[in-house]
């Protein structure tokens, strides 16, 4: 009987908010999921592969890469000079 009394009175103000808004909450609370399992995907690739995160190795695998093809348009990049 206490349960029949506390749903037929108003709602406070936190309680009507949450109600509203309840589709947007699950929408959130989905992608939090879904990011909290990419997040655990991308660990453990990079515990498998510590050297896909390294810059060095990034940059050789690139540049290799380029000279392997060089007819295909690129950007290059150079380091600025400060001396000016």
């Amino acid at each position: 009987m206490a349960d029949e009394e506390k749903k037929k009175q108003p709602k406070n103000e936190l309680e009507a908010f949450l109600e509203a808004h309840k589709e947007q909450f699950e929408r959130f609370r989905r992608i939090a999921e879904e990011t909290e399992e990419e997040m655990e995907e991308i660990a453990r690739r990079k515990a498998e592969h510590p050297e896909m995160t390294d810059t060095e190795h990034q940059i050789a695998v690139t540049n290799a890469f380029l000279a392997e093809n060089p007819d295909l348009p690129h950007a290059t990049l150079s380091p600025k000079d400060d001396k000016k």
